[in-house]
């Protein structure tokens, strides 16, 4: 961990125990827990959501193509920095 306080214009710089690029989360040892929490807590908040509002839909595959466009895409994006 940093233990120089930085200044700028007589101001403290805040130190970050995590930082975020391109939507991914870095921590300062690289271990990706908290990019891998953040993607599963929003993947489920969109199958919730596709769950709540589709629950009438009668065609599978209408609920395959949300799942793989809205979900799936989230849980693959960027999987070779994390899970290569």
């Amino acid at each position: 961990m940093i233990t120089y306080n930085y200044h700028m214009n007589n101001l403290n710089i805040e130190v970050k125990s995590a930082i975020r690029d391109l939507s991914v989360f870095y921590d300062p040892k690289l271990l990706m827990i908290l990019h891998i929490d953040q993607i599963c807590k929003d993947s489920f908040r969109t199958l919730g959501f596709i769950f709540r509002q589709c629950k009438l839909f009668k065609n599978p595959d209408t609920l395959i193509c949300l799942f793989n466009s809205l979900v799936r895409s989230k849980l693959e994006f960027a999987s070779v920095v994390w899970n290569p």
